[in-house]
């Protein structure tokens, strides 16, 4: 098993030879799931080498890879505490605290980064772990066995939209629906009221 990755002139190569133990090698699945991969979103803006370097600096999240790396039951809570954990310092590398929601609040109102620019919300977050673990753990985890049983991948991040399946991004209300206050549409015209700009939020 190999794990490459390659953008521009910066590359990471990294094979089961210098992943630091065989823990780590069955890890890399999970890793890369978790991480982006083809039915799984990434973190915009942050690169595999950049979370492979958090991983080196936080390994304790490799426990909790391995627990997702073959046909998981459920996402326990601690994993998931681990991996939201692993998730802070890719946003803020000076960040302590265990909380992607804390992080959130304290990204938006005291480093005015904008909304696309913050880290998922932990409701986020699960949903993004639980495709990640279908991912590596049910399908590439079974990889080598001919007639595999498959969980319904509705219990995994995903939702049937008609006969499709499509992501379940989060079990929260769509941020324009319950904060209109941090909704603005640049309209220089002034109604005296509710903008009734077309390119605002109704």
């Amino acid at each position: 098993m190999a794990f490459f990755w390659n953008r521009k002139e910066s590359t990471l190569h990294s094979s089961t030879s210098d992943c630091k133990g065989p823990g780590k090698s069955r890890a890399l699945p999970v890793f890369h799931a978790i991480t982006g991969c083809d039915t799984v979103s990434v973190f915009a803006g942050h690169s595999k080498k950049a979370a492979w370097a958090t991983w080196n600096a936080f390994p304790e999240v490799t426990t909790a890879f391995l627990s997702l790396a073959s046909t998981p039951s459920e996402l326990p809570d601690g994993v998931l505490s681990t991996l939201e954990r692993f998730i802070v310092p890719l946003y803020d590398r000076t960040s302590t605290c265990c909380d992607v929601n804390v992080l959130r609040k304290k990204l938006f109102s005291r480093k005015s980064r904008s909304l696309e620019d913050l880290p998922p919300t932990r409701a986020a977050l699960k949903q993004h772990i639980k495709r990640a673990a279908y991912q590596a753990g049910h399908i590439w985890g079974q990889a080598e066995i001919a007639f595999v049983s498959l969980p319904s991948p509705c219990d995994w991040g995903w939702m049937k939209s008609g006969d499709e399946l499509e992501q379940l991004w989060t079990t929260l209300s769509e941020v324009s629906k319950s904060c209109h206050e941090l909704i603005s549409c640049g309209c220089r015209k002034h109604y005296g009221g509710k903008c009734r700009c077309k390119k605002n939020c109704t």
